[in-house]
């Protein structure tokens, strides 16, 4: 008999994942635990990418390899019809990042005050000497 040929055009009905430190999981170390479910032609694969970096191919749990724990965390899920779905989880120390961008932009902010006020003090100094 023929075999069913099934056009699943639907993405998996729900993904849900979340990062846990568990000291029975990979000694203490951030893992994200995940779970899907298609119900047109079941789940096929699962691929997690960290920050920029590639996307790998993994099981559920996964062991994280930023040690820091500051990059986002990108999980999907896809279907026998390779459709996909794909939740974004902020690492469990993303806040450093965040407070790391700030004092990043309040250092360039300091430097284009000071030379500002360099140009004019130096731009009212020579019109004061003419």
């Amino acid at each position: 008999a023929p075999s069913a040929i099934i056009d699943d055009t639907v993405p998996p009905l729900e993904l849900n994942a979340e990062i846990v430190r568990d000291p029975l999981m990979a000694n203490g170390e951030p893992v994200v635990i995940f779970s899907a479910s298609d119900k047109e032609s079941g789940i096929s694969r699962a691929e997690i990418r960290e920050g920029w970096g590639v996307w790998k191919q993994v099981e559920s749990p996964y062991q994280l390899t930023d040690r820091l724990g500051v990059l986002p965390i990108e999980v999907r899920v896809f279907d026998g019809g390779d459709n996909y779905r794909m939740v974004t989880l902020e690492g469990p120390r993303a806040y450093l990042l965040r407070y790391a961008q700030y004092a990043f932009a309040a250092v360039l902010g300091c430097i284009v005050l000071w030379i500002g006020i360099r140009l004019i003090w130096r731009t009212a100094r020579h019109e004061h000497t003419t």
